[in-house]
């Protein structure tokens, strides 16, 4: 049935219409039951599924045969390998492992004077050395760039310490040309009080006005620090 209604479909779709209407499915159908529904299909589905005439070996034979159940092969026994023959002693980097039984083997040779120091512990011992040698080297370069690492985070800690001190009574001065410029005006400011003190002496050495001075003449006290106030003066006395 599927075969035929998909062989009249085919014929509809192939002419190039987007939409299949009701009525063109149905004569579709129609036309493939008539076809698939026959007396020879029949009784070969009856046959081909065993039920007539009856034969259960038209469906057993059909199932899959379960794959034979494998036993699995038998480890070989474990081959001893003396550790200073140990492949792995000749990788880089050396296992932990291979290295620590190759060590304690020449341990060993080492404390029992009667055992064999044959050309594998000689060679042990050599590689014994340059691994040695390798790792001072390391620790060195580690050590130095561990010290280079202290000193920035130290200097780093400082600076944003300092980052934020408050500076109370300094001043800072960021260029050498203002430094001149403030000790040029500094010097001038001192001159200039100076000369102010050595005038108000002169002129009123004490509080009462001189006589035959006319007081509007007088210098003011040198209490007052404007910049107004003259610099120097002539005092007019009547003869």
């Amino acid at each position: 049935m599927k075969a035929q209604m998909t062989r009249e479909m085919d014929r509809i779709i192939r002419t190039g219409i987007p939409r299949i209407l009701k009525i063109e499915w149905l004569d579709a159908f129609i036309t493939a039951r008539k076809q698939a529904f026959t007396t020879r299909n029949i009784l070969s589905g009856w046959s081909g599924t065993g039920l007539h005439l009856f034969n259960p070996q038209k469906v057993l034979g059909r199932v899959p045969v379960p794959p034979p159940v494998e036993t699995p092969p038998r480890e070989p026994n474990p081959v001893f390998i003396h550790p200073l023959n140990n492949l792995e002693l000749n990788s880089s980097p050396v296992e932990t492992p291979a290295m620590n039984a190759a060590n304690n083997d020449i341990k060993r040779r080492a404390h029992f004077r009667s055992l064999e120091f044959d050309t594998p512990a000689r060679k042990h011992v050599v590689r014994m050395a340059t691994a040695l040698n390798r790792s001072l080297a390391k620790n060195r370069v580690q050590a130095a760039q561990l010290s280079d690492l202290r000193r920035i985070v130290s200097t780093h800690k400082q600076r944003q310490s300092g980052k934020h001190k408050i500076l109370r009574g300094e001043t800072i001065l960021a260029t050498p040309e203002m430094l001149q410029r403030v000790e040029v005006s500094e010097a001038a400011t001192q001159s200039r009080k100076s000369n102010k003190a050595k005038l108000t002496t002169v002129a009123s050495p004490s509080t009462t006005p001189l006589p035959n001075i006319d007081p509007a003449l007088v210098l003011q006290s040198p209490g007052s620090d404007s910049e107004d106030e003259p610099m120097d003066c002539i005092i007019v006395a009547p003869a």
